[in-house]
C-alpha cells in the first residue's frame, strides 16, 4: 500500500502479527487512545515516519516480547508524543534518523535486552525528554556509539537491571536525570564527551557507582549530582585526563 495510514480509536486494539516496514515517504499515524497488539518477535521497521499521539504499544501478553521499533536509515522519523512501549526487547534500536519522544513512558524489556539501544552512524537527531523509563532486563539505555548529540531531558530510570545508562564513544546533552532502585549503576561512561547537568540518585541502590568513568578526555562536564552511594564509591573510574 503506498498510502498514508491512521489508525482511529474507535476500532482499537489493533493485532500486528508480522513484521511491518513503514516504507520511506510514508506516515504511519496512531491517534490518541490507540492500542496496537504486537505479536512475538515482530518488529516495526521505520524508513518513513511513525507518529504516535498518546497511543499504546505492546505485546499480545502471556510473557511474549515483540522486537520494537527499529530506526535504520537518516530518513527514519519517528514522533511520540505522551505514548507507551511495552514489553519490547529492545523498545527502540536507533540506528539512524530523528526522534523525538515527550511524555513517553518505556518499560518491560527482557533477555538481558536494553529498553533504548543506540548505535548510530547514519546521522540525524535523538530528543527523549519528560519521560520515565522502567523494567529493563540489562540497562534502560545502552549506547554504542553516536556521530550526534543525544540530548536528555527530564529522565526518570528505575529498575534497569544493569546501570542506568551504559554508554561508549557517545556525546551527550543531558539535563535533569532522576535514578532510582534497581540499577547496579548510574552512569557508566566511556569514551563520552558532552554536558550532564542535574542528577538526581537518592534512591539508588545498586553494588556499584553512580557515576563510572573510564578514558573520558577533559570533554565532559557534569555538575549539580545529589546522590545516595551505594556498594561502591560514588564515583570511579580509570584512564581519565
Amino acid at each position: 500500500d503506498n498510502n498514508d495510514v491512521t489508525l482511529e480509536s474507535i476500532w482499537s486494539p489493533y493485532y500486528l502479527q508480522n513484521d511491518l516496514t513503514i516504507p520511506l515517504g510514508r506516515t504511519l499515524t496512531l491517534v490518541e487512545g490507540v492500542a496496537l497488539r504486537i505479536s512475538d518477535g515482530v518488529q516495526i521497521s521505520v524508513m518513513g515516519t511513525l507518529d504516535a499521539q498518546y497511543a499504546t504499544f505492546s505485546s499480545t501478553g502471556f510473557g511474549d516480547r515483540w522486537s520494537g521499533l527499529v530506526m535504520e536509515s537518516q530518513y527514519s522519523r519517528v514522533q511520540l508524543q505522551g505514548s507507551t512501549i511495552l514489553e519490547a526487547s529492545p523498545a527502540i534500536t536507533f540506528e539512524g534518523g530523528n526522534l523525538d519522544a515527550d511524555q513517553a513512558s518505556i518499560s518491560r524489556s527482557s533477555s538481558s535486552r536494553a529498553l533504548i539501544e543506540i548505535n548510530e552512524q547514519n546521522g540525524g537527531s535523538f530528543s527523549l525528554t519528560n519521560s520515565i523509563l522502567s523494567d529493563a532486563s540489562g540497562a534502560c539505555i545502552d549506547v554504542v556509539e553516536t556521530t550526534i548529540q543525544l540530548k536528555l531531558r527530564d529522565i526518570e530510570l528505575h529498575r534497569c537491571n544493569g546501570p542506568a545508562i551504559r554508554a561508549e564513544n557517545a556525546h551527550f546533552d543531558v539535563r535533569n536525570l532522576a535514578i532510582g532502585e534497581g540499577s547496579s549503576d548510574g552512569l557508566t561512561l566511556s569514551n563520552v564527551d558532552g554536558r550532564i547537568q542535574g542528577l538526581a540518585a537518592t534512591e539508588f541502590n545498586g553494588d556499584g557507582h553512580i557515576i563510572k568513568l573510564d578514558y573520558i578526555n577533559n570533554d565532559l562536564i557534569i555538575r549539580d549530582i545529589d546522590g545516595k552511594v551505594g556498594g561502591s564509591a560514588g564515583i570511579g573510574g580509570a584512564n581519565n585526563r
